[in-house]
């Protein structure tokens, strides 16, 4: 009986796997998610300690931020510290690393901001941590230490276990230069939790708890500063008849002949209107990056069958013609889709 159970499991595994829709996966260069107003440098000052912010809020009760942003602070724990350095060196790589815009030395601009001289940036980003804590549970275990025998009931004690906490709020600005307008006001929260050791001693290090938290905090604030890549999955419709064509193409589109595929789609759905194959084709001149004549495709397709499938379809391609349209005027380049094959 169990081996009759398997068997159908088995069955029913291939049959959902073979019916599922074949996708095509496309590397899409996004815009920055932020209008820097046509900057070409930019410069990353020394993110503030949480001291900073407690000292100052205690001093005047008011939060002014970029006014007094230069004080310098120089206790700060280990642990604070290293988590600063690592998302100050995070962002300032990616912004090195960009084609898009130059990263400025913060001295530089520290300097310029102080005296009142000709700042050498564009924009930059100021950051202060306003919170940072990190503190430890325990909780008490029941363990079984020995088992019942007979009359003899089995014997228990409590273990004492240890757990971490870990949290850093981020609070950050891009100011324009030459204005001293700021351009957008974000924070941003990393926080953990361990597991439970046996030990205090043994438990992680806050920097090592956060470390991933500050590499994806980073990002973040990298796709608001410059374009940035997705991977986005284009999913062909699947057909409902059997038809041989249609499976022909489709396994070209499995196999990455996404030319050949278009091709194919598109012969098909002129000899028989089939909806599937025109919206295959469609979505596949779209995943060459032609998305002027892969907007056509959908459009005259949606005159012809007005449901919901194929008018997703197409919002789909004009908010990546939108999309396009917002990166040339960052970039000046439009070729947002880059097929992954």
């Amino acid at each position: 009986m169990k081996k009759i159970v398997k068997i159908c499991l088995l069955s029913i595994f291939i049959t959902l796997i073979s019916s599922c829709a074949t996708s095509i996966n496309v590397k899409v260069l996004r815009p920055a998610e932020l209008d820097l107003n046509g900057a070409k440098t930019i410069s990353v000052l020394p993110i503030k300690p949480y001291e900073y912010y407690e000292l100052r809020e205690d001093a005047t009760g008011i939060d002014i931020f970029v006014g007094v942003f230069f004080q310098i602070f120089d206790r700060v724990g280990t642990e604070e510290k290293k988590c600063i350095d690592k998302l100050q060196y995070e962002i300032e790589r990616g912004l090195m690393d960009s084609p898009y815009i130059d990263l400025v030395s913060s001295s530089a601009v520290s300097s310029a901001i102080k005296n009142g001289t000709s700042n050498p940036a564009d924009v930059y980003l100021t950051g202060e941590v306003v919170n940072f804590e990190v503190y430890d549970d325990h909780i008490d275990r029941r363990v079984k230490v020995k088992d019942g025998d007979g009359d003899r009931k089995a014997e228990y004690e409590y273990v004492r276990e240890y757990s971490r906490n870990a949290k850093l709020y981020l609070r950050y600005q891009i100011v324009d230069s030459y204005s001293g307008k700021v351009i957008s006001y974000n924070r941003v929260e990393m926080r953990n939790s361990s597991g439970y050791y046996s030990h205090p001693s043994d438990l992680p290090s806050a920097y090592s708890m956060l470390e991933y938290e500050l590499t994806r905090a980073a990002r973040k604030i990298l796709r608001e500063l410059q374009p940035y890549t997705v991977t986005k999955s284009i999913s062909l419709l699947k057909d409902k008849t059997k038809n041989e064509d249609f499976k022909y193409a489709d396994k070209l589109a499995k196999d990455g002949y996404i030319k050949e595929s278009y091709d194919a789609f598109s012969s098909l759905y002129k000899a028989t209107e089939m909806l599937e194959a025109g919206y295959n084709a469609a979505k596949l001149m779209e995943a060459m990056g032609n998305l002027s004549e892969a907007e056509k495709l959908m459009a005259n397709l949606y005159k012809k069958y007005p449901v919901s499938e194929v008018k997703t379809g197409l919002y789909d391609i004009q908010n990546e013609i939108n999309q396009a349209k917002k990166l040339k005027s960052q970039t000046e380049s439009s070729d947002v889709l880059d097929v992954d094959f």
